[in-house]
């Protein structure tokens, strides 16, 4: 009979090398341009939409800021009381 015995060996990781970069082709013209109308027309959408978001916005905080506003049953909210501080005689 014959034995074997394994020995134990690190692995060797021959030197590799980078390869060498790639030029990228030259990307053709868009096809397509923003014309001046094109401009104008993208700066009023946004403009609207500022308007509409700061308008939802104020009627939100005039609603919640009003001495009618009552909060919704819907939402539990915790009551603060007020807590006085009691005076201990002897102190």
């Amino acid at each position: 009979m014959s034995s074997t015995t394994a020995r134990a060996q690190a692995c060797r990781v021959s030197a590799i090398r980078p390869a060498p970069p790639r030029s990228a082709p030259p990307r053709p013209a868009p096809s397509w341009r923003l014309t001046e109308r094109g401009v104008a027309v993208v700066l009023v959408v946004a403009l609207m939409l500022a308007v509409a978001a700061l308008t939802v916005i104020g009627l939100t905080a005039v609603r919640v800021t009003s001495p009618s506003y009552q909060v919704s049953s819907a939402m539990p909210v915790a009551t603060v009381t007020q807590v006085t501080a009691v005076e201990r005689p002897g102190r």
